[in-house]
């Protein structure tokens, strides 16, 4: 068979505990509440992708991405054929047609078509993406906010994982954070490159003040503002000698043009469940390549289908510098899918045909919400 052709639109919505509360500046996490996606094909492929909708970074919710799947966006697709990598572009003008905004649930089918179309050809789905860049990676050690105790904890655990870099989460009570952050400072010695990420908590104002007098220590500062203020985006960076990183200031190929135009970021943090998918994610880092701009590929509370898709993404993504994906378990009681090769904080991708990950139907049974 040479081509494919879309019959059938799965949704199935999960909610999985997490082994532990989630915390950063926006919201705390308790569960993680994806929706699964089956792409249903004329042939014997059933494709596979997650929709991650968080109510404090996109907007969406669960029920939500149930809804423009069902009434929009699966209708949409019916019939659509895939052949080819350059059908990918044909599928996210279509969605976008139908449909503005709602970058996960679109996501959660461009990772599913990805998956099916590497099936088709034989092929893992960072060949469909571009050329193999690198053959492994390792995700940066990371902590919440927390206590001292805890993020001594994670940096300890982390730092024997084998990490390279590390990121942790800030917010409104900087002498709290510094605590925290000279706790971690200790474990991971002083030349390992630390981000700190307040998540959009800090005015314009405060960055400049923070960053000026502490700057000096940290490898990026991510996303310090709201994210629809990339002129004052702008203003901090121009204003200290810390690295900027944009997150929610790029959702799309134009956000990344605009933060370079306005010299907004020294780097950006590219998630796909913020652009609508890996071919959108793909036309972000090639923007930002041409500017000489690296990026980090991000992630959220997620299962292992979201980060294969990520996994496979860094490995074709030119300008890439950090991963910033963690082996799911490390926030969910169990994953849904196998076939994720982790060993501490260093990962390779599966190069098998596709996402390289076979869904655990049991689990997917145990935490579907009926």
């Amino acid at each position: 068979m040479s081509r494919l052709k879309i019959t059938r639109v799965e949704t199935i919505p999960l909610k999985i505990p997490l082994r532990i509360p989630f915390a950063t500046s926006r919201a705390i996490q308790k569960d993680t509440r994806p929706v699964l996606v089956k792409l249903h094909t004329d042939g014997d492929i059933i494709g596979i992708g997650e929709c991650d909708p968080k109510p404090h970074i996109t907007g969406e919710t669960q029920a939500s991405v149930l809804a423009v799947m069902r009434d929009y966006l699966a209708p949409a697709l019916t019939g659509y054929e895939l052949s080819e990598a350059a059908d990918m572009n044909r599928i996210c003008v279509r969605m976008d047609e139908v449909l503005i905004s709602n970058p996960s649930a679109k996501a959660g089918i461009d990772i599913a078509a990805h998956d099916a179309l590497g099936m088709l050809k034989g092929v893992p789905v960072h060949s469909i993406l571009g050329q193999k860049q690198r053959e492994a990676l390792t995700s940066l050690g990371f902590s919440d906010l927390g206590s001292v105790r805890d993020a001594s904890e994670e940096a300890e655990r982390h730092v024997h994982g084998g990490c390279t870099s590390y990121k942790i989460k800030v917010a409104r009570n900087w002498p709290s954070d510094m605590e925290r952050i000279a706790a971690v400072r200790r474990i991971i010695g002083p030349n390992m490159e630390l981000i700190i990420d307040p998540n959009q908590a800090w005015t314009v104002e405060e960055s400049i003040k923070i960053l000026r007098e502490f700057g000096s220590d940290f490898a990026a500062c991510e996303q310090p503002v709201p994210w629809d203020d990339r002129v004052g985006l702008a203003e901090i960076a121009t204003a200290v000698e810390a690295p900027i990183m944009a997150d929610e200031a790029v959702w799309s190929p134009s956000d990344a043009s605009t933060v370079i135009h306005l010299k907004a970021a020294d780097m950006v943090n590219i998630k796909h469940l913020k652009s609508g998918g890996l071919h959108r994610a793909m036309q972000i880092a090639k923007v930002l390549q041409t500017a000489g701009v690296p990026c980090m590929i991000g992630s959220t509370v997620e299962t292992g289908i979201s980060a294969a898709a990520s996994i496979h993404f860094a490995i074709a993504c030119p300008g890439f510098k950090y991963l910033d994906v963690a082996p799911p378990t490390e926030f969910i009681l169990e994953d849904v899918v196998e076939g994720l090769a982790w060993e501490g904080s260093k990962v390779k991708p599966n190069d098998t045909p596709g996402l390289g990950v076979t869904l655990k139907d049991e689990v997917v049974a145990k935490y579907t919400i009926s």
